[in-house]
Formats: C-alpha cells, sequence, structure tokens
C-alpha cells in the first residue's frame, strides 16, 4: 500500500525526483483503499513516517475485515467538508461564494488533511501559508488561511474540547501594491471610448458605488421614482443571488445623470435585467 499525495509539485515528475518534491512540499500523504468496490482517499497527515504507520494499519484492517472509520468532528477534513456542506445547503449562499468557499477548502485540506483540530499548530498554519505562497499571490493563501481560522471557530462553536486558540497574526507576506490607480477624469475618459450599453454600466457604477454583480442584477421592477431597489447581485454565472451582504440590499439615490441613465436603459429593454 503506497502513499502518495494529490498536489501539483510533482507534476510531471517521475521516480526519486517525485519523491523528493513531494518530501519538500507540506501537502498531506495519503492512500486509495478500495472499500466494497468503491475507491476512497483517505488523508494521513503531513509526516511522512506518521503516515506509512497509518497506512500499514489501515492494511492490517482491511486484511481482517475491520471496517475503516474516520474519527468523526475531529479531523480538520472532515470539519471542513461538514462547513461547507452546510453552507451549501444554505439558499441564502451566493453561488460565487460557495465556489471560492470550496477552492479555499480544498487548499486548506491539501496541507492539513485529517490533522485533529485539537493538533493544530501555528507550525500547520505557516507550513500551509508558505507552501501556497509558492505558486499563488498573498491575496489566495489569505484567503486559505481565513477559511481555516473559520471552520476552527465552528469547531470550538460546535463543543468540540481542545480547539486550541491559534495566533494567525503575520502568517501573510505583505502584499504588493497594485498597479495605477486612476483618477474620476481619467475613469470618464476610459468609459468615453466604451461601447453601450456597457458604458452606461460603467458609468453608473461610478456614480453610484454599485458593485458589478450589483448592477448586473438590476431589473426594470427596481427602478424606484426614488432611485434604485438594490435586492440582487447576478454572478459570473450569470444566475441572480442575494447581494453580497445583508446590509447591501439598499435604495440608492440617484444624481440627474444617473438617472438619465437609468431611464434610458429601461427605455431600451422594457421589460427585464437593465444589463
Amino acid at each position: 500500500m503506497e502513499i502518495r499525495k494529490r498536489c501539483k509539485h510533482a507534476v510531471g515528475l517521475t521516480g526519486h525526483r517525485k519523491i523528493r518534491a513531494w518530501r519538500e512540499c507540506g501537502c498531506t500523504w495519503g492512500v486509495d483503499l478500495y472499500i466494497d468496490g468503491v475507491r476512497k482517499w483517505h488523508n494521513l497527515g503531513n509526516d511522512e513516517q506518521d503516515a506509512r504507520a497509518r497506512a500499514h494499519t489501515l492494511r492490517a484492517q482491511l486484511i481482517g475485515g475491520n471496517p475503516i472509520r474516520k474519527t468523526p468532528g475531529k479531523g480538520f477534513s472532515d470539519l471542513a467538508e461538514s462547513w461547507y456542506d452546510q453552507r451549501a445547503a444554505d439558499p441564502k449562499s451566493r453561488p460565487a461564494s460557495l465556489k471560492q468557499w470550496r477552492l479555499r477548502k480544498e487548499y486548506a485540506v491539501a496541507f492539513l488533511g485529517d490533522v485533529p483540530v485539537t493538533a493544530l499548530t501555528r507550525d500547520h498554519l505557516q507550513r500551509m501559508v508558505d507552501g501556497i505562497s509558492d505558486e499563488h499571490t498573498p491575496k489566495v493563501a489569505a484567503g486559505v488561511a481565513t477559511f481555516v481560522r473559520t471552520v476552527v471557530n465552528a469547531a470550538a462553536r460546535m463543543g468540540v474540547a481542545g480547539v486550541p486558540l491559534l495566533d494567525f497574526r503575520d502568517l501573510i507576506p505583505p502584499q504588493q501594491t497594485r498597479g495605477k490607480t486612476h483618477t474620476v477624469t481619467e475613469l470618464k475618459r476610459i468609459i468615453e471610448k466604451m461601447d453601450e450599453p456597457l458604458a452606461g454600466a460603467a458609468e453608473l457604477a461610478l456614480l453610484t458605488g454599485l458593485r458589478r454583480g450589483e448592477i448586473l442584477g438590476l431589473h426594470t421592477d427596481d427602478v424606484l421614482p426614488g432611485g434604485l431597489d438594490v435586492r440582487h447581485s447576478r454572478g459570473i454565472d450569470e444566475r441572480l443571488g442575494p447581494t453580497k451582504t445583508r446590509k447591501s440590499t439598499r435604495i440608492v439615490t440617484l444624481s440627474a445623470r444617473g438617472r438619465e441613465i437609468v431611464d434610458h436603459r429601461a427605455g431600451e429593454v422594457g421589460a427585464g435585467l437593465l444589463w
């Protein structure tokens, strides 16, 4: 029963080079087990020697006909899956947010695996952040660290005994400054070069501060005499969902130019989404 990793650090490598790459990265070791004809992946933790010992134990259980069970409610991967499943079942969860949480969950589980939350340390978190930062931006690493903190806090609220108080400060390297920002005058010049109807949507965003998804989620029914009734957001999958936060549901007043843009667009579409 050979242990291996499912991360991307050894893609294209073979033999000793693959093993060396696996040993240098901080991802979780695991093993594929065929149980009742179904292949299932079992995380075995970050430590190679401990993973080999656990794989040997699993093999002995299979040979002896003993059922293999995970300890529910203690391993990080179990808690992460449970937390995500609860969010996925919530009709108020936006599809874009679910996609983001799912990706963060996969990154976190790849590094932490079935490590009990009661055994998590600052070193676990630092290895995870360093490993993610090698291939992604600090923003991605910060998002995964936030997901881990959320899962750990959820475990504490669930009553899991012995959840440590982890220090998440200064885990993430400082982010590089973003590129050049534009003044309002420069943005207006950019909008002037855009084609309709996107130019109107961009100018409305500049005038009102509405998010991209909020503008794309505007319906003709949302146009009020006093402004706009912001109730929905349209994601990258074109599906309408709730706004980013509950407080984002609001009435936005319009300037004379904003009213002109909205009325013109409403007249073009007749009924339905404005953009």
